[in-house]
């Protein structure tokens, strides 16, 4: 086993109940309380990695929507607000995080269907022609990545297409802890923060099995993905798309 398999392989050891507890806390006010956050640790990217994604959908209001770990939904909220017919499946784990997406969208006509299931034992209903996950797979350990994946492509129609965005690792370690020293100072000085938050947040980071882009590109090619490209990459995030 090469270096960089077994530092993949050291980051799968923490537990998903630790994972579905973190995003538990993450989920109160709303899910006003995780936006709050997400925006802060992701140091002015997140709300440009949203819109990179959106702007990704080919939409027709004709077709079915699938978004792994939609969280409080307010991507969903995005899209609905532009194309009131969509159908949108949202799935996430942690049940205070469901409640929230439902609370901020009962102002829509249409709304969401929402499952609270784990992904990796979702056996949806029918097929899709878009599927995306936003910061959610870095949760998962390499197997863990690969069976799903396995399970995305079973899903989508022909021609489909699934948009992955998520946390990167660096090609660069010496680069990457330099950008990630940068970050960390930027979240700390940022109003309201609590600096046992932060190195809460990043030492969850660091166990993660974050792969490069690189990698993430390979994986999806393992799994007979085609037409993969990056559509955007800023650091430690980056969005990748993929066809069958």
């Amino acid at each position: 086993m090469n270096a960089s398999k077994k530092k993949l392989k050291l980051k799968e050891t923490r537990s998903k109940r630790q994972t579905a507890i973190f995003y538990k806390d993450f989920a109160a006010n709303g899910g006003e309380l995780y936006l709050t956050e997400i925006r802060r640790f992701a140091v002015g990217l997140y709300d440009l990695m949203v819109d990179n994604i959106i702007q990704t959908i080919a939409f027709d209001e004709q077709d079915h929507l699938l978004d792994l770990g939609s969280g409080v939904a307010n991507i969903e909220e995005r899209i609905l607000d532009m194309f009131p017919n969509i159908n949108i499946t949202c799935v996430d784990n942690t049940p205070e995080m469901i409640q929230a997406g439902q609370e901020r969208l009962t102002y829509l006509t249409k709304k969401p269907h929402f499952i609270c299931q784990d992904i990796l034992t979702l056996k949806p209903e029918g097929k899709f022609k878009t599927i995306i996950s936003n910061l959610t797979i870095h949760n998962l350990s390499i197997d863990e990545k690969k069976c799903l994946l396995k399970k995305i492509k079973s899903w989508l129609t022909p021609n489909g297409i699934f948009i992955w965005g998520d946390f990167m690792e660096f090609e660069n370690k010496k680069h990457g802890d330099e950008i990630m020293q940068k970050r960390k100072q930027r979240i700390l000085e940022s109003n309201g923060v609590d600096p046992h938050f932060v190195e809460e947040i990043l030492t969850k980071e660091s166990q993660d099995a974050r792969l490069t882009v690189e990698q993430t590109k390979q994986l999806l090619t393992e799994i007979d993905f085609q037409n993969i490209e990056v559509i955007w990459h800023q650091d430690f995030l980056a969005i990748l798309k993929a066809t069958l």
